[in-house]
């Protein structure tokens, strides 16, 4: 039999075309069923966030009234009356007070993103960085308050990172004790006095002491005029709102100079601001 070589030659290569066609296709239809990647890093990918997109902390961290709060705080919205009632369901009657004699311009500028939460402490700013940290705790059902009513998260103080000077700042989160050095001073005309000291004597430092001095100068002496009294350190100081003024409730001890047998008294101490935007004691009464 006679073998046709040329026959055989384009048999040949015809096979040899359908293997290279069979060994490139597939390796095509793999490329483009390929799924598509992202160069960002992981770390850019949405996630979830506490009632805003520009939220940074998960949402199961915080409570809603957080955010809340950070952009009532932040508007620009409305006058300074409206704006006060808008953060009121969000923060303590104290907070509350302190925050109708501060500057609004404080929170438009200071951001709105939750950048960090810790142990009932949160960061709040910008890409920028943190403008304050607000401290909040979970309250029960009050229908007397002024504010946080319904059983709810509120903010009870602010701590700003780097306000401007002579800005009147909100309460911080120190609660009372960001008030003691005006207080203490206004215990010592109140409660305490030197022997011999008149009743012009004590009103005089009175009205040095407070700045618009009336329920204060009704307060009783401890002890007359001629017993000497010593007063310790105020213990629980409460920062409260009374008839929207900032208060702070003092209890503090009091004893004959000399002797160690104290008592205990409770002054409720009014708070106002002073020129430069820090507090001052207004008032004073049992």
């Amino acid at each position: 039999m006679r073998i046709s070589w040329g026959k055989t030659i384009v048999v040949a290569i015809i096979a040899a075309i359908a293997v290279v066609v069979f060994v490139i296709k597939p390796g095509q239809d793999d490329q483009a069923a390929a799924p598509a990647t992202s160069t960002a890093p992981a770390s850019s990918q949405p996630s979830a966030v506490v009632s805003s997109s520009t939220s940074a902390a998960p949402a199961e961290a915080l409570p809603s009234e957080v955010q809340a709060f950070a952009d009532a705080y932040a508007s620009s919205e409305g006058d300074d009356a409206q704006w006060l009632e808008q953060l009121r369901p969000y923060v303590t009657p104290a907070l509350f007070a302190s925050l109708s004699s501060s500057s609004r311009d404080l929170g438009r500028g200071a951001g709105t993103q939750i950048l960090d939460a810790d142990d009932g402490r949160v960061a709040v700013g910008s890409s920028a960085g943190a403008s304050y940290t607000l401290a909040y705790e979970q309250v029960d059902v009050d229908e007397d308050e002024d504010a946080a009513t319904g059983g709810q998260t509120v903010v009870t103080g602010i701590d700003f990172t780097d306000p401007p000077a002579g800005t009147a700042l909100p309460m911080d989160t120190t609660g009372g004790e960001q008030f003691r050095g005006p207080v203490q001073d206004a215990l010592r005309v109140v409660v305490a006095q030197p022997g011999g000291w008149t009743d012009a004597d004590r009103e005089a430092a009175i009205r040095q002491t407070f700045t618009a001095p009336e329920a204060v100068l009704t307060i009783p002496r401890t002890a007359p005029q001629d017993i000497p009294i010593k007063i310790g350190n105020a213990h629980e100081l409460t920062p409260a709102n009374e008839d929207g003024q900032l208060v702070v409730y003092a209890t503090v001890p009091y004893a004959v100079d000399g002797t160690t047998d104290a008592s205990w008294i409770t002054v409720t101490v009014v708070m106002a601001r002073a020129k430069d935007g820090t507090w001052a004691t207004l008032d004073a009464h049992l």
